[in-house]
């Protein structure tokens, strides 16, 4: 038996919870090591490269910011490379549609579920947005120095696709409440067409694995 989109949201959020909790590097550095094998194995390299690439304005800012600070705060990169991780291995075959199903069947907020879907749905209109400010700063001047490594330009750029998804989420409310006057119900658009199916063995090997790491780190 398979889980559906909502069983595998499961896994997906214990995992989640799991990396967040863990906050020995050592034990983040073993797991993306861990999952990093396991990419690589089920032929994933080319999405782990297109969304290391998205969120790397965010890795050298997070860098950054916690470089004089303390060494403590290490952690939030090493979190955000194990998410990265864990992302591209159990959201390798989830689309906008299961995405929306499994949200449904694990019954969230219809109000959350239609946000993510609109963002998600106009993620063309949110490339076309960072575009239009990557010009709009062309324009006023700004170029890269260095076209291999720039920090700056990355701080900016992160910057940028931060602005682009408020506007994108600011935008998809308006949508939203445009379809409302027009008669949308959102309880027909959200509602799940499947049960909730769910297969208890990747559960259960997911909690496992996660009270050993958080024993681990706990020093047990």
């Amino acid at each position: 038996m398979k889980n559906t989109a909502g069983g595998k949201l499961i896994v997906y959020l214990i995992g989640i919870i799991t990396i967040l909790i863990v906050k020995s590097i050592s034990l983040h550095f073993i797991m993306a090591i861990f999952l990093l094998t396991i990419d690589l194995y089920q032929g994933l390299l080319d999405k782990l490269k297109r969304l290391f690439l998205f969120f790397l304005p965010f890795l050298i800012t997070a860098a950054l910011l916690v470089w004089f600070q303390n060494e403590k705060n290490w952690i939030l990169v090493h979190r955000l490379i194990t998410i990265i991780m864990w992302n591209v291995l159990i959201l390798k075959n989830f689309a906008e549609q299961d995405l929306k199903e499994g949200l449904a069947q694990l019954n969230f907020p219809d109000l959350i579920i239609l946000t993510i879907f609109f963002i998600l749905r106009y993620f063309r209109v949110i490339k076309e947005e960072i575009n239009r400010l990557m010009r709009a700063r062309k324009l006023r001047g700004a170029k890269i120095k260095n076209k291999f490594f720039n920090i700056k330009e990355y701080i900016i750029i992160a910057q940028i696709i931060g602005s682009s998804l408020e506007r994108s989420l600011k935008r998809s409310d308006r949508i939203y409440k445009a379809m409302r006057l027009r008669g949308l119900k959102s309880e027909t658009f959200v509602k799940s067409k499947q049960k909730l199916i769910i297969s208890w063995q990747p559960i259960f090997l997911t909690i496992f694995s996660a009270a050993l790491i958080i024993l681990l780190d706990r020093g047990w």
